[in-house]
């Protein structure tokens, strides 16, 4: 009786976050959150754009073009690639209400996607044993190093007088 509530909660949950992402029309998140499963078999694979596979053979490599133009162009596919830097969002009140409403888009993809991966047992070692995890770091890593990237060429093109944003 127990576990047909839980299994009947689970179900409305997941209808609701399928619902509430349809309305939002974020195909894609919602695609993303149902591969969950598939992710973890390393059947689908998130592809590490270009411009942080390049980060992560020198973050702080000096940009071998000088000028404002390259940094921005750099800057901007570091930001397409990563989202939006820490200190882009202004301080107006539109700007918080929109973050609030992004939170709450995360945390409902994140359940959706939580479900989902729960459909595998033993999930943890068939990502091992797949090579999804060592897929997933190499992810983390090329994240990592792209925002040290995006640091240090926005710290690089701000000492040279450049504008940023």
């Amino acid at each position: 009786m127990v576990a047909r509530q839980i299994f009947a909660t689970a179900l409305g949950l997941i209808a609701t976050v399928l619902l509430a992402a349809c309305a939002s029309g974020d195909r894609q998140r919602t695609q993303d959150a149902l591969s969950a499963p598939l992710v973890d078999l390393n059947v689908v694979r998130q592809a590490i754009p270009t411009v942080l596979a390049q980060a992560t053979t020198g973050p702080y490599r000096v940009p071998l073009e000088s000028g404002c133009g390259v940094m921005q162009r750099e800057l901007l596919a570091l930001n397409e690639a990563l989202g939006p830097d820490v200190g882009a969002a202004a301080d107006d009140e539109t700007a918080w209400i929109e973050l609030g409403k992004r939170e709450a888009r995360n945390a409902a993809f994140g359940l959706l996607q939580s479900t989902a991966q729960d459909v595998l047992p033993y999930r943890g070692w068939l990502r091992k044993l797949s090579g999804a995890e060592q897929h997933s770091e190499a992810v983390a890593a090329a994240v990592v190093a792209g925002t040290a990237r995006r640091g240090f060429v926005k710290g690089l093109a701000i000492s040279q007088g450049c504008t940023v944003d």
